[in-house]
C-alpha cells in the first residue's frame, strides 16, 4: 500500500520542534470542535487515548492535558519525506509498519471473501436472473473502507495539502498543513538555432528520402500479379521483404535509434555471459511460468476436444503458406490477419507436430505463454523502477498479476483455443508497457519500441486496431497532466494545435494534388495522380518524420517532445503496416468485412443499380457515423453488459465460455475490486499520466466487443475483450502484490532466511491454490461438456474414413454427401488423417462429377478398390440413389457415441455404402 514517497515517519527521525511549535499545555474540553477534530485527523489513537481520560477522570481533576501541535506532526512528516525505506526499517516503526500490514491484509481478506460471495451467486442461474449477489458488494464496501481509513492515517500529511484554504482556516492554526512543494520555475522556451540543428542532424536527416523510398517499394513489390500485370493480392516476396525490412531500419535510424549503443551491448554480452543473479521474485516469476505451461499443456486432446470450421479455415492457411503464398491477410471466413498462419505454419513444419488441431493449440499455448512475463513486465514499468522500494513493489505486483493470470481459465482457453485471438493480451501489453516507458522517461527509444508493438499488431487481431487510439490518450492525458496552471494550458492546446497543422497540411495537400491529378483527363497524368494517390501516405511519411525530429529536439519544452515522441511512434508503425496498408485499398471491403458486420451488420452498405440489383458500396465516415448515432442506445446497453462479464455473466458463446459463467474467478474478481479502490487512492496521490493508462486500456480494450451492434448476442465476448486482460490482472494483482512487498519489507528473519519474503511466497501459493480449484473445473470439465454438448465429434465420426483409407481404398474412394447442418467435410478429412481431403459432395448427383475431377490428382479413384460413400441416415433420396447407380453394395449402419454431461452419453449414426463400383463414369 505504501511506496517510497510515502513511508511513514518515526519520531526519532523528525527534528526537535521549533519553540513556536512545542507541545502546549492545554485543556481537552476547552478545544473547539474544529480544533479536536483537527487532532483526531493528525493523531487518531493519541486524541482517542485522550477523549477517554476526559470521560473517565474524576470530576475534581484540574489537571490540564499535553496535546501535541498538529503543526508539530506536520513538520516531522516534512522533514521525514525523503528517509530511505532502510532508515525507516532500522528506526523500528514497528506501529505503523503493523498498521500498514493488518488493514492491507485485512481488506485483502475481505475482498477474497466478497469475490468468492460474488461467484458462488453468479453461478447460480436463479440468481443471476434475479439479481441477488447474497451481499458481496457489502464485503467489499468493507474491503475499500478498511484500506481508505489506513491510507488516511498512514498518509495524513501528504493528504493535508489538498484541503482547501477555506478549510484550513475554519480549523484554524493548528491545522496547518505541510509546506506544498516550491512553484516550478516559468518554463522559457529556447529553441535551439536551425542551423545548428541542421547540421547534427542531417545524417539522419539524409536518409529519410530513402527511407521512403524502400516503404514505397515495400508497397510496390509485395504483391501477386495475374499474366496480365494487374495486382491480385498483397503477399511478400524476396524483394519485398529486403525492402520492408530496409526501410523500417532506415525510419528507426533517422528517429533517433540509437544504433552505437545497441552494437556495444551485443559487444559487452558476448564477452560477458554469466548466470545472473535473479532475486526472489525472478525464480516466482519462473515458477509461475511453469505452471502455467503445466496447466496449458494438461490432457491437451480432450479440451478444446473437436475442430470448428474457424479451425479447419486456420489449418489450411497455414498450409497455403507452407505451399508458398505468403499473404498478409486472408479474406476467407470474415478475413484474418496473416500472422498466426505463419505461427501455426512453423509449429507444424518445424516442430514436426503437422497440420493438425495440436499444431493450432501448441502455438496459441505458446503464445498464452510468453503472455504472462509480458505482464510482469508491463506491471514493473507502470508501478517504475525510479527507487528500490518502488521497483520491489512492481516485481510483486508483476508476479502477482502473472500467477493470477497463469491459472485463469479465461487466458487458459484463449492459450487452448487454437485461434489468434491469444496475442491481443500480448500485443496490448506490449503497447501499455513501452508506453509507459516512453511517457516517464521521454526516451526515443521507447517510442521507436511502441510503434514497433503498434504496428506488428495489425498484423495479429482486429481488437488490435484499437490499441492506437490508446495510445493517443495516454499522450493527450499526461499533457493534461503536465499542465499546472492555466497559462500552460494555453500553451500547451498552442502546441498541439501547432503540430497538427504542420503536420497536417502537406499531408493534406500531397492528398489534394493527387485527386486533383487524378481527375484529369490525360491518361499519363491520370495514372500518377492514380499512383500519387495510392502513396501519398508513404509520402507523408517523410513529413511526419521531419517533424517528430525537429520536435524532438526542442529540450525544454515537454509538450513538444511528447507530441515529437508520438509522431515517431506512429512513421514506425506506419511503416510495418505498409504491406497490409496496401492490401486494405486493394480490398477494402475485405479488410473491413468482419469490422463492419459486427459494427453495422452484413450487407449493411448496398444500393441497388440501374438493373434493379442490390450491390454493395463502400460508406463514407458520415454515413458510418450517422448509423451509430442511430444506434448509440445499444452501445451504451453493451457496454453495460460488457462492464458485468467479469464478475456476473460472461460470454454466452459455447466455443468460449461455459453457461455464461464470470470471466473472473473468485479471488481475481475478489482483489479487482480492492485494486480498483488501491487504484484511485494512488491516483489522487500521484500525478502520473502513466498510472491512468490502467483504466484507460481496459475502457478502450472494451470497445470490439462492445461495438457488436448488430449482434448484440455476441456481447460480452471473451474474445474481443482479450485486450482487456493486461489492464484487469494488472489491477487483480495489485492488493496482491502490495501486501506481498509489505511481507518482505518486514524485516523477519530467523538466521539467514527471511521469513517475511517466504510468508510472502505462501501468501501468493495460498491465494493461487485456493482459485485454481474453480479455474480448472471451469475448464477441464465445464467447458469441455459444453463444447462437445454443441459440436459435433468428429473424432468419432471420422474413425471408418480413416479405417477405410488406410486398409481398404484409399482416400480417393471415399466419399461424404452434404446434408444440410450435418458434416464439414473439411474437419472430416483432417480428423482422419488428410486435411487436403477434397471429396465433400455438394449434391449425390455430383459423385460421378467429382470423380472425373480427380483424375491425375492424388485423390484419383481406383476402380479396382471398393468405393465408400457416408450420408446422412435420414437421406433417404441418396440411399436410393446410391442403390440404383452402384447396386449390388453393402450398407452400414454406423453408431457411435460421446460424452455431453457428467455421465451423460449422446448418441448418433450415419451410414455407410460400400461397394465395388468399377470404372465410372459421368
Amino acid at each position: 500500500m505504501s511506496d517510497d514517497l510515502h513511508t511513514p515517519p518515526t519520531e526519532s527521525q523528525a527534528p526537535p520542534p521549533r519553540p513556536n511549535e512545542a507541545a502546549r499545555e492545554l485543556i481537552f474540553e476547552e478545544l473547539s470542535l474544529a480544533q479536536a477534530l483537527t487532532y483526531l485527523f493528525w493523531r487518531p489513537l493519541g486524541t482517542a487515548r485522550l477523549f477517554w481520560r476526559v470521560l473517565t477522570r474524576e470530576q475534581s481533576a484540574e489537571t490540564p492535558i499535553s496535546v501535541p501541535s498538529p503543526s508539530t506532526e506536520a513538520a516531522r512528516a516534512r522533514s521525514a519525506r525523503a528517509v530511505p525505506v532502510r532508515a525507516w526499517r532500522a528506526a523500528g516503526d514497528v506501529r505503523a509498519a503493523g498498521r500498514e500490514l493488518v488493514a492491507l491484509g485485512l481488506a485483502v481478506l475481505l475482498a477474497l471473501r466478497g469475490g468468492a460471495v460474488l461467484h458462488r451467486a453468479a453461478l447460480s442461474v436463479p440468481k443471476r436472473i434475479a439479481g441477488d449477489t447474497d451481499g458481496a458488494l457489502w464485503w467489499w464496501a468493507l474491503a475499500g473502507l478498511v484500506y481508505v481509513l489506513c491510507a488516511l492515517v498512514t498518509w495524513r500529511a501528504a493528504w493535508a495539502r489538498h484541503v482547501p484554504r477555506w478549510v484550513r482556516a475554519r480549523l484554524g492554526r493548528f491545522a496547518t498543513p505541510p509546506a506544498s512543494e516550491p512553484p516550478r520555475a516559468a518554463e522559457r522556451f529556447t529553441p535551439p538555432r536551425f542551423r545548428a540543428w541542421l547540421r547534427r542532424a542531417a545524417p539522419r536527416l539524409l536518409v529519410m528520402p530513402a527511407a521512403v523510398g524502400f516503404s514505397a517499394l515495400a508497397y510496390v513489390w509485395n504483391v501477386a500479379q495475374n499474366a496480365n500485370g494487374a495486382v491480385t493480392d498483397v503477399v511478400l516476396t524476396g524483394r519485398g521483404v529486403v525492402a520492408w525490412a530496409l526501410s523500417v531500419a532506415l525510419w528507426s535510424w533517422a528517429l533517433g535509434a540509437d544504433v552505437r549503443g545497441w552494437g556495444e551491448r551485443l559487444r559487452r554480452a558476448r564477452w560477458r555471459v554469466r548466470w545472473p543473479r535473479w532475486d526472489v521474485t525472478t525464480w516466482a516469476l519462473l515458477g509461475v511460468i511453469a505452471l502455467g505451461a503445466w496447466i496449458r499443456l494438461l490432457n491437451l486432446g480432450a479440451v478444446p476436444p473437436e475442430m470448428t470450421s474457424d479451425h479447419i479455415e486456420k489449418l489450411l492457411d497455414a498450409l497455403k503458406i507452407h505451399d508458398g503464398h505468403y499473404a498478409v491477410f486472408f479474406p476467407n471466413n470474415g478475413g484474418r490477419e496473416a500472422f498466426q498462419m505463419y505461427a501455426v505454419a512453423f509449429v507444424a513444419d518445424v516442430l514436426g507436430l503437422g497440420y493438425t488441431f495440436d499444431a493450432l493449440k501448441v502455438a496459441t499455448i505458446i503464445e498464452g505463454l510468453l503472455t504472462l512475463p509480458l505482464v510482469a513486465w508491463m506491471a514493473r514499468q507502470v508501478i517504475g523502477v525510479a527507487t528500490p522500494h518502488r521497483e520491489r513493489l512492481g516485481r510483486w505486483v508483476g508476479v502477482s498479476a502473472a500467477a493470477l493470470l497463469a491459472i485463469s481459465s479465461w487466458h487458459l482457453m484463449l492459450s487452448r483455443l487454437g485461434l489468434r485471438i491469444v496475442l491481443t493480451p500480448l500485443v496490448t501489453a506490449l503497447v501499455i508497457g513501452f508506453l509507459a516507458r516512453a511517457l516517464r522517461h521521454d526516451r526515443t527509444g521507447d517510442y521507436l519500441a511502441l510503434g514497433a508493438a503498434l504496428g506488428a499488431g495489425m498484423y495479429f487481431y482486429q481488437a488490435a486496431r484499437m490499441l492506437p487510439m490508446l495510445v493517443v490518450g495516454g499522450v493527450v492525458l499526461a499533457l493534461l497532466l503536465d499542465v499546472r496552471r492555466p497559462r500552460e494550458l494555453l500553451s500547451a492546446l498552442g502546441d498541439g494545435l501547432g503540430v497538427l497543422m504542420l503536420v497536417g497540411a502537406p499531408t493534406t495537400a500531397l492528398w489534394y494534388v493527387a485527386r486533383l491529378l487524378e481527375q484529369s483527363t490525360y491518361r499519363h497524368v491520370h495514372e500518377l495522380g492514380a499512383r500519387l494517390g495510392e502513396l501519398w501516405p508513404i509520402l507523408a511519411l517523410g513529413v511526419l518524420a521531419l517533424g517528430a525530429a525537429w520536435w524532438r529536439a526542442q529540450g525544454q519544452r515537454l509538450t513538444l517532445r511528447r507530441l515529437g515522441g508520438l509522431l515517431t511512434a506512429a512513421v514506425i508503425a506506419l511503416a510495418l503496416y505498409v504491406p497490409m496498408y496496401h492490401y486494405s485499398q486493394l480490398y477494402p471491403d475485405q479488410f473491413w468485412n468482419r469490422t463492419r458486420g459486427r459494427l453495422f451488420g452484413e450487407n449493411a452498405f448496398v444500393r441497388v443499380n440501374e438493373n434493379g440489383v442490390s450491390v454493395p458500396y463502400e460508406p463514407t465516415l458520415r454515413e458510418e457515423l450517422e448509423r451509430f448515432w442511430a444506434k448509440r442506445d445499444v452501445f451504451v446497453q453493451n457496454y453495460k453488459d460488457a462492464l458485468r462479464m467479469y464478475h456476473w455473466e460472461g460470454d454466452g458463446a459455447w466455443i468460449n465460455n461455459a453457461h455464461g459463467n464470470p470471466a473472473l474467478d473468485a479471488a481475481a474478481g475478489g482483489l479487482l475490486a480492492l485494486g480498483l479502490v488501491m487504484w484511485a487512492v494512488w491516483a489522487l496521490r500521484r500525478r502520473d499520466a502513466v498510472w491512468g493508462l490502467v483504466p484507460l486500456a481496459a475502457l478502450i480494450m472494451l470497445l470490439p466487443t462492445a461495438l457488436t451492434l448488430a449482434y448484440t448476442i455476441e456481447n460480452p465476448s471473451f474474445t474481443r475483450a482479450s485486450g482487456t486482460i493486461p489492464p484487469i490482472y494488472f489491477l487483480a494483482g495489485l492488493p496482491l502484490g502490495a501486501l506481498a512487498a509489505l511481507l518482505e519489507r518486514s524485516g523477519w528473519r530467523w538466521r539467514r532466511w527471511s521469513l517475511g519474503t517466504l510468508a510472502a511466497l505462501v501468501l501468493l501459493a495460498g491465494v493461487v491454490g485456493w482459485a485454481q480449484g474453480w479455474d480448472r473445473e471451469n475448464f477441464f470439465t465445464e467447458y469441455r461438456l459444453s463444447y462437445s454438448m454443441s459440436w459435433k465429434p468428429y473424432r468419432e465420426i471420422a474413425k471408418p474414413l480413416r479405417e477405410f483409407a488406410r486398409e481398404q481404398g484409399g482416400y480417393g474412394n471415399a466419399f461424404v454427401i452434404a446434408y444440410p447442418h450435418w458434416l464439414d467435410h473439411r474437419i472430416l478429412g483432417a480428423m482422419a488423417g488428410d486435411i487436403r481431403w477434397p471429396n465433400g459432395v455438394v449434391s449425390r448427383e455430383q459423385l460421378p462429377a467429382v470423380i472425373a475431377r480427380n483424375q491425375g490428382t492424388p485423390y484419383e479413384y481406383d476402380p479396382t478398390k471398393p468405393l465408400f460413400v457416408m450420408y446422412h441416415p435420414d437421406d433417404v433420396a441418396t440411399a436410393q440413389y446410391l442403390q440404383r447407380m452402384f447396386p449390388g453394395g453393402n450398407v452400414e449402419l454406423y453408431r457411435y457415441r460421446w460424452e455431453t454431461g457428467p455421465n451423460v452419453w449422446s448418441e448418433g449414426e450415419f451410414y455407410i455404402y460400400k461397394v465395388m463400383a468399377g470404372r465410372i463414369t459421368p
